[in-house]
């Protein structure tokens, strides 16, 4: 894999698998940015996968059970999860489609991962974007940086 693919990858990995969100997870429609990151990783770090995969896109779910399904998913646990900044990110619109109101969210967090990946055990820092489905007007978490993928 190349250098993006694998940061991408990663990036993904990271979007399926964190755990440890101190929000609670809640089954209504998240109405900001921040709360439906905050929401995703509650819902990831509670293992309620079926609310996490709600709040992504349809080409991130897709992805998502791909990776599933062929054991190509790194195996993580996080910890001290921390929105740090989310902010507009109108210049990103014409990488998400459909969406608008496109937002790009910092987070932070420890990762541990299985035996098999421990070298990448540590803190992380990981920038993803927001946006409200132009057809729903539902939040959506859209994916990592666009120049990642």
């Amino acid at each position: 894999m190349h250098g993006k693919q694998v940061a991408a990858s990663v990036t993904i990995a990271c979007l399926v698998l964190l755990a440890g969100c101190s929000a609670s997870s809640s089954t209504t429609q998240p109405t900001t940015a921040r709360a439906t990151v905050e929401a995703y990783y509650s819902a990831a770090g509670a293992h309620d996968w079926g609310h996490a995969e709600a709040l992504l896109t349809p080409s991130l779910r897709t992805t998502f059970r791909n990776a599933v399904e062929h054991g190509r998913i790194l195996r993580e646990s996080s910890s001290h999860f921390n929105v740090i900044s989310v902010s507009a990110a109108p210049s990103q619109a014409s990488s998400f489609p459909g969406y608008v109101d496109i937002q790009r969210a910092t987070l932070s967090y420890d990762a541990r991962y299985d035996n098999a990946n421990a070298a990448l055990d540590g803190p992380k820092k990981v920038t993803i974007y927001v946006g409200r489905s132009a057809a729903s007007g539902n939040w959506e978490l859209l994916g990592p940086d666009p120049a990642l993928r």
